[in-house]
């Protein structure tokens, strides 16, 4: 008689049934334990947890490979190698400015500014100018003098039914201010009396007079120039008119 939960023992000729459960295995350790059983008596050591679960994720496939499921992704497009009218190329990259090289600033330059030696040039002049201008003042402002170098000239102009001019000129150079006292006088006689000219300066004086012949005329006569004050002078020139 077998116990309960064993097998009948085979009988010849008869095929064992699959239902019917086999012996049970013999005792095992697990797989992959390399410490033996703890021996009769002793507790067994505290078992040691396993590391918790990482889950990982597949790597990506290599690129052009066939996805499981699915069609390798298309390759990017490219630009035509004829573009249409419409097609409008990518624009130039602009050119970088050039940028000019920073120069050291000039070194200080030791003593005054050029603009100071202008500054003193113009003052310089200026006052050559205010010396000058006094200079000639205080020559001009003494009392006036004749010089020697009185003179008479004379130009003679016909006309018409023998009527001749004769043009005379009086000049000389003076220095200082003051007052000319002068006179013409004829050798016919007339005379334009003394006349005064004020003289300011060193310009100098320059006096005229003229001496009208008319009709048939065969001579000559003499123009007299006389300087009464601030000096005596005279000149005198002789002229010769004939007509006709």
């Amino acid at each position: 008689m077998t116990g309960e939960g064993e097998a009948p023992p085979p009988v010849p000729g008869v095929p064992p049934d699959p239902r019917l459960p086999g012996p049970p295995p013999p005792h095992q350790e697990p797989a992959g334990s390399a410490e033996p059983p703890p021996p009769p008596g002793e507790p067994a050591p505290e078992a040691v947890p396993s590391p918790p679960f990482e889950p990982r994720l597949p790597a990506p496939p290599p690129p052009g490979s066939r996805v499981a499921g699915g069609q390798p992704p298309a390759p990017m497009a490219r630009p035509p190698h004829t573009p249409p009218p419409n097609y409008l190329p990518p624009p130039s990259p602009r050119p970088r400015p050039v940028m000019a090289p920073i120069e050291p600033p000039p070194p200080e330059r030791s003593g005054p500014s050029p603009w100071v030696w202008v500054v003193m040039g113009g003052v310089a002049l200026l006052i050559g100018a205010v010396v000058l201008v006094l200079v000639l003042r205080s020559q001009g402002s003494g009392p006036l003098v004749v010089g020697t170098d009185v003179s008479l000239d004379a130009i003679s102009q016909t006309g018409g039914d023998c009527v001749t001019t004769v043009h005379f000129t009086a000049h000389g150079s003076v220095s200082g201010t003051g007052t000319i006292t002068y006179r013409f006088d004829r050798s016919d006689g007339q005379s334009t009396g003394n006349t005064q000219l004020s003289v300011d300066g060193n310009s100098g004086f320059e006096l005229t007079e003229d001496w009208r012949f008319a009709g048939v005329h065969n001579g000559g006569g003499t123009m007299v120039f006389h300087i009464v004050a601030p000096t005596t002078r005279e000149v005198r020139h002789d002229v010769t008119v004939r007509c006709p």
